[in-house]
């Protein structure tokens, strides 16, 4: 395969930039508002990769609580006050997204003005044009469907069998398995996952090197 027939789709959070950590204590924080008690590690199970709007319905159900109509919008905007603070990139994407030959793109379930806030904290921004950021919002279908990655492809001119997705949840991989692409999952805290995918990473040290080899 020619190196330009390959795109390489990278999820946003967990991925490019180290943020679930970051968000999933937003909501703990708000559950001890609430007088709930969270674990943090069974909380960040709960809503591992959910859209919002799932997330809110999986928390409202377990904890029996309500939240506001302007919930959202007041986390995202104290979200991003934690990303301008907090936010990194993981340790050698710089170097991968600096070094790649293959055409790249973004894919996320978040909104686009999450995405490109986390993109200019971490000093992404400048390896993915507006027009290959793709948010679920945008076409209003979010992972697990395939779609997003489906849209993505189609608009930068690939078809799903010359795209590789980097995604670290389970939401994200069933998304790539479900479109056909290759699979590759992002596990730096080396957590189990029953969705089968073609190829496990820790890190970015040796990502191009095995897309080489493979493709």
């Amino acid at each position: 395969m020619k190196r330009d027939e390959l795109l390489i789709i990278f999820d946003c959070d967990g991925t490019l930039v180290d943020s679930e950590g970051l968000a999933h204590q937003l909501f703990v924080d708000f559950l001890q508002t609430k007088g709930v008690d969270a674990d943090p590690k069974e909380f960040a199970q709960n809503i591992f990769g959910k859209s919002m709007q799932e997330s809110l319905d999986i928390l409202s159900e377990k904890y029996q609580i309500q939240f506001a109509n302007d919930f959202v919008d007041n986390y995202r905007r104290e979200l991003s006050m934690h990303y301008s603070n907090s936010l990194c990139p993981f340790p050698g994407i710089l170097n991968v997204l600096g070094r790649s030959p293959y055409k790249i793109c973004v894919a996320s379930n978040g909104p686009q003005v999450m995405i490109q806030h986390a993109l200019k904290t971490c000093q992404l921004s400048s390896y993915f044009l507006p027009q290959t950021i793709f948010s679920a919002y945008d076409i209003q279908k979010w992972k697990p469907d395939p779609d997003l990655f489906l849209f993505a492809a189609k608009s930068l001119g690939h078809t799903p069998e010359n795209c590789i997705v980097i995604e670290d949840s389970d939401t994200g991989l069933i998304a790539s398995n479900r479109a056909g692409m290759t699979t590759y999952f992002f596990n730096p805290a080396r957590r189990q996952t029953n969705v089968p995918v073609d190829k496990e990473i820790y890190n970015y040290k040796n990502l191009l090197t095995i897309i080489e080899s493979e493709f």
